[in-house]
């Protein structure tokens, strides 16, 4: 991801899960791999987007994005 981690020990662990878990490309895989189960195997235009959002704007919040994967009309 092009970072150094300074920290040591289990500080650096956790700023490292920290970065990963609020890089887009999780969003978009949470997302994508959320409507594939929920929705269809190729789900349609949006879904997985909404769902990559709603993971975004909440910080990783997944009851969140339970929430909007239940909100999709496609669900």
């Amino acid at each position: 991801m092009g970072r150094r981690y300074d920290q040591r020990g289990e500080e650096q662990a956790l700023a490292i899960l920290h970065d990963l878990a609020s890089a887009p490309a999780t969003a978009q895989h949470i997302g994508a791999k959320l409507a594939r189960h929920f929705i269809a195997d190729t789900p349609p235009a949006g879904g997985s987007e909404k769902l990559a959002s709603a993971f975004q704007m909440s910080g990783g919040d997944l009851p969140t994005v339970y929430r909007a994967l239940l909100d999709l009309r496609e669900a």
